[in-house]
């Protein structure tokens, strides 16, 4: 048997070897794709679950001011009846006895209250002048 050769040029097989290995090497950037995609996806989770922690922290604080009206509501209505008791005639100690008393229940209330929330949807604390 007689063996045929053939003298055929190198450059087009070397161009295509270079072909196949920037072909192969764009499998790996596919992986890299995919790899992105994945940080994307769990960005977008995180972006969702503080966009929903956001939601519930104004829903929260929107509440809280409606207590707050509710309080202040309260707190005026006790002092419309402090200002008869006294225009009443009763004796100055005993009106600020009785003012004391309930404005240390008023004060364990609102303390039950600030630790009823939980540590995560506390406020931080302003001074008055800054709210203002």
């Amino acid at each position: 048997m007689t063996e045929e050769f053939e003298l055929i040029p190198m450059d087009p097989i070397r161009r295509v070897e270079k072909r196949l290995e920037r072909i192969e090497r764009s499998g790996s950037s596919s992986e890299t794709i995919k790899e992105l995609t994945e940080i994307v996806r769990a960005n977008q989770h995180v972006i969702d679950d503080v966009v929903r922690m956001n939601s519930d922290m104004v829903k929260r604080i929107s509440d809280l001011l409606n207590s707050v009206d509710t309080l202040t509501g309260k707190l005026n209505e006790f002092i419309s009846r402090v200002e008869i008791t006294t225009e009443g005639g009763e004796e100055k100690e005993e009106v600020m006895e009785k003012i004391d008393e309930r404005l240390a229940k008023l004060e364990k209330r609102l303390n039950t209250l600030v630790l009823s929330i939980s540590p995560r949807t506390r406020l931080r604390r302003e001074p008055v002048s800054q709210m203002v």
